[in-house]
């Protein structure tokens, strides 16, 4: 995620085709039109003659298309001599349209919030005008790029073969709408903000912001066993991991863009559709235990909605710094017909308590020592 500043320092070089689609007049569910939506994305890889071998990877949180190149390249997860990968930018991201870079009317605080539809519809969009892909192997994402997935699979269930959704849920639960509402405080209580009309980046507000996002984003075992010393320099000391974070969590990113984001997170809710569908196609999804803001509980509860959904945990004692998110615990769902029996409009809270647990594969056992790696082709295969 791009809250971890040095990750990107560790992917390897892949070659991504850097590409804008530009869409006129976007209308967005907020009943805002802009004149113009911008989605930034790069592809690794050839699109085959049939057309066939499309996977697409959402962004996530104020991420860049580059955030899954851990996995990319010839024989490792995502194999580009295989696959042709579509990786989007999401809305508010800085690059594609964002507060920070749209013109008046909607130029800062006055850019209307965006749903992961809103996104989910550009982007199907940018496949079918600019790419000509009509169909897509598979929807891969982390985190808000999780929520596309799951979106997706809801939205256009006949555009994709199969949903992987890693440490996300199908509806952004109460904790976690208090968890982004108490970073979004943090930046808006800087005086410098100035209800987001602000002449100077309100910084104690971002560093406020980005302290507080970093207590959500590992957990209290992951400080205690000091699983930071994984990527850290000999002798950096817990002060110094703790300081980077609050002055380099994501560096230059702007207030707006980063309050957008989060809206948009906030509202995420796959049971809201303007055109209810089936979910038909095999899924994966895995959460974490290592990181705090999405519990396995809401994963569990959410299971308890895609019929035949298996859970699985995966051991948290691996050491390793990067996405330790990936490795923590995993769902395995082919989402055959529907979101918990019913279509995805009737996808509801209150529901959960009534539905039918589903039952744990005899073979989840055998995923459970497997890399994010094995895990990712685990879940492609057919």
């Amino acid at each position: 995620m791009s809250a971890l500043p040095s990750l990107g320092a560790q992917q390897p070089a892949v070659r991504a085709d850097y590409r804008e689609f530009v869409i006129r007049n976007f209308a967005t569910e907020s009943g805002v039109t802009l004149p113009e939506a911008r989605v930034r994305y790069g592809t690794y890889g050839t699109l085959n003659a049939a057309r066939d071998n499309a996977v697409l990877l959402p962004s996530h949180y104020m991420a860049n298309y580059h955030g899954y190149e851990w996995l990319i390249g010839p024989g490792k997860a995502l194999d580009t001599t295989r696959l042709f990968l579509v990786a989007t930018e999401l809305f508010g991201n800085g690059r594609s349209t964002s507060p920070s870079n749209t013109p008046e009317p909607y130029h800062g605080p006055r850019f209307p919030v965006t749903t992961i539809r809103d996104n989910v519809l550009a982007v199907r969009r940018l496949l079918e005008e600019d790419l000509g892909i009509t169909h897509l192997r598979a929807v891969i994402g982390f985190s808000m790029g999780a929520q596309q997935a799951f979106q997706w699979g809801v939205s256009y269930p006949a555009f994709v073969d199969r949903i992987v959704a890693t440490a996300g849920t199908a509806k952004t639960w109460p904790h976690g709408v208090v968890r982004l509402a108490g970073q979004i405080a943090a930046i808006e209580a800087d005086a410098t903000f100035n209800n987001g009309d602000y002449t100077a980046p309100p910084i104690k507000g971002l560093e406020a912001f980005a302290v507080v996002w970093t207590a959500w984003l590992f957990s209290q075992e992951w400080w205690r066993r000091e699983l930071w010393k994984a990527r850290a320099k000999p002798g950096t000391t817990f002060e110094q991991v703790l300081e980077n974070y609050r002055k380099n969590f994501i560096p230059g990113a702007d207030a707006n863009d980063l309050i957008l984001q989060m809206r948009t997170w906030e509202k995420h809710d796959v049971s809201i559709s303007r055109s209810p569908t089936r979910v038909t196609k095999r899924s994966s999804c895995r959460a974490c235990r290592l990181c705090r803001f999405r519990r396995c509980g809401d994963i569990r509860r959410e299971q308890r909605q895609i019929r035949r959904m298996r859970g699985f945990s995966t051991p948290t004692s691996r050491r390793s710094w990067r996405a330790p998110w990936f490795r923590t615990v995993a769902c395995v769902a082919p989402l055959d017909e529907r979101l918990g029996g019913r279509r995805a409009v009737d996808f509801d809270t209150h529901r959960l308590g009534r539905a039918r647990r589903a039952r744990r594969s005899t073979s989840d056992s055998a995923t459970d020592s497997l890399t994010p790696s094995q895990m990712m082709r685990h879940a492609m295969k057919r």
